[in-house]
């Protein structure tokens, strides 16, 4: 595999780790703040919102709700999100390996060529 190959694929699968490791955070303290008596602050809920960001047509807001608590989260709206997001990412995933493959067969067709 050529350097840039290399440095290309280590992105690509950091990029998946990333974002999941982002996610897992943020629903981590959201989490947390759920449980608490003053219930999702304002930033939890704009951090959530931002992680679902790329979920076209989704309303991210629906997750939110209003408690004698304060702001809560409906765990079923929420992990439907998880799961879309996971669902998008594996397509994303999906279209840059087959972007890598087809740049490596054209790679390995010039070299073949070239011989």
């Amino acid at each position: 595999m050529q350097q840039n190959q290399a440095s290309w694929w280590d992105t690509m699968t950091s990029l998946a780790s990333t974002n999941a490791s982002q996610l897992t955070s943020v629903l981590s303290s959201a989490l947390s703040e759920i449980n608490s008596e003053t219930g999702l602050t304002i930033d939890s809920m704009n951090e959530l919102q931002r992680s679902f960001s790329d979920l076209a047509g989704e309303d991210v807001s629906s997750i939110f709700y209003q408690s004698s608590e304060g702001m809560k989260m409906n765990m079923d709206a929420a992990e439907a999100l998880v799961d879309a997001e996971f669902e998008l990412q594996v397509a994303n995933q999906q279209e840059i390996i087959s972007t890598y493959e087809k740049i490596a067969a054209d790679e390995q067709a010039t070299a073949s060529a070239r011989a």
